[in-house]
This record gives structure tokens, C-alpha cells and sequence, in this order.
């Protein structure tokens, strides 16, 4: 097994689809969002790019949840925003969220030529390396950290994700081949705690700013689903598995 690590969409070429696996990671917040519905009991979310294509899906899905964001402030007639606080508050959820986010899902339609494409949040990653351990353990897998579309800007929390995830392939299969970049995540040292890196990330000022600080608390909660959400590409939907 080989791991390559890529720390924001621009950095993949056409030769991302020559891998066999990719692990999409988007802390804050649509990865974790993604989590907390499937965690409800939800069966399938529809990720789209934009306002207008989300209400084309809900003409279609008058039943569905719909959640989405622009720079962290809800839509105007959705349901929620990018929440999953919210989405954990609920007393049940429909069957099916349309998700309306930007970089979760421009960063899909990049990679959507992969086979097996999975969402890791800081709730289910160990959960997601077993499953690719145990199925596809043959495979080259892709670390895509989704960051910010707004300058091209790494993600701190994103690349915080990855670096776990890197330790926790490597503690399972010592022998797994590390990528350059990988290596040097894995031996990143996050030993400064939480706040100090609050108060420098843009994107959790923008959390902060929109009353959404039980998002930021939610999404760094240790370790504790079992959901694989994982991407339909003959329906272009989010399906889970449960192991």
C-alpha cells in the first residue's frame, strides 16, 4: 500500500486518477457534517456546488434536508447551514440531505474518476482506516485535504485530520509506504493546544463570527463513530456503510 498526502486541490494533477482509494477530509465543516447525518440515521446526502443546483435536487427531493453554507452564513430558505451541530440536535432526519458546500464538492468533481472515494472526520477516521485496511489494502490510496478556495489556502484543521490519519495507517501497517508529503504531516507536532490555532485560522474566525462555535467544538470530538460514508458514482450521491 502506498499513501500520498496532497494538502489542498490545487496541488492534484490528472495522474489523481490513476489512484484506487481517496480520503476526503473537511473538518470544518462539510466531512463532519456528513458524519453527524449518516450518525442520525440518514441514507443518502446529495452534495452540490451551489444554491440553484440545490433546489433543483429539492424540487426532486421535496422530503430532503436542505443544509449548505457561503463563507459559513446559511442560505437563505434552507433548512440549515453546513451544521453539524444542528444536524445532531435534530430529533430525526429524513432520509435523504442535499448538502450545498464548495470545497468538499469542488474538490469531488475533481477526483470523481477514483473508484473508492471516502469522507473522514475527526469522529470516524480510525473507523475509515480499518475499512481500507481491510478492503483495499492493495490499493494507492489519495490524502486530500480539501482547505479554502479563497487564495488557494491550506486548512490547519484539514491538514491536523491527515496527519492523524497517516499515524493511524502506520500503526496498523508499519510497512505502508509513505509519500514525501506524508512523511512530513505524520511528524507534524499538534501538541499546542486547540485554541492557539483557533485564533489564527480565518476559517474558524468565520465560524466564530456566524454564532457556529458548537460546530467548532463538535468537529475536534475524539474518535467515536463507526459510519464509512463512502461516494456512489453511478447516482453521484453519499452513501454509508457501518462497520
Amino acid at each position: 500500500m502506498r499513501l500520498f498526502t496532497f494538502l489542498h486541490p490545487f496541488l492534484l494533477s490528472d495522474e489523481i486518477n490513476d489512484f484506487g482509494v481517496a480520503i476526503l477530509v473537511d473538518v470544518l465543516r462539510a466531512s463532519t457534517t456528513i458524519n453527524a447525518f449518516f450518525e442520525k440515521g440518514g441514507k443518502i446526502v446529495i452534495p452540490v456546488i451551489t444554491a440553484q443546483e440545490a433546489f433543483h435536487k429539492k424540487e426532486i427531493n421535496k422530503d430532503a434536508l436542505l443544509c449548505g453554507e457561503f463563507m459559513a452564513q446559511k442560505y437563505q430558505s434552507f433548512d440549515l447551514n453546513n451544521s453539524p451541530s444542528a444536524i445532531m440536535k435534530l430529533s430525526e432526519v429524513p432520509e435523504i440531505m442535499i448538502l450545498c458546500t464548495t470545497n468538499m464538492v469542488s474538490t469531488l468533481q475533481i477526483i470523481k474518476k477514483i473508484k473508492h472515494i471516502f469522507f473522514a472526520s475527526f469522529w470516524n477516521y480510525p473507523a475509515i482506516v480499518e475499512y481500507i485496511m481491510k478492503n483495499f489494502s492493495s490499493e494507492k490510496i489519495a490524502l486530500i485535504c480539501c482547505g479554502k478556495k479563497d487564495g488557494e489556502k491550506l486548512s490547519f484543521e484539514d491538514v491536523m485530520l491527515a496527519s492523524h490519519i497517516i499515524r493511524t495507517f502506520i500503526s496498523v501497517a508499519p510497512s505502508v509506504e509513505l509519500s514525501e508529503v506524508s512523511l512530513l504531516v505524520m511528524e507534524m507536532n499538534w501538541s499546542t493546544p486547540l485554541e492557539t490555532y483557533f485564533e489564527k485560522s480565518p476559517s474558524v474566525k468565520r465560524i466564530l463570527d456566524n454564532d457556529c462555535k458548537e460546530d467548532l467544538l463538535i468537529a475536534f470530538k475524539k474518535p467515536f463513530s463507526k459510519i464509512i460514508p463512502y461516494y456512489d458514482h453511478s447516482q453521484q450521491i453519499i452513501k454509508s456503510h457501518i462497520i
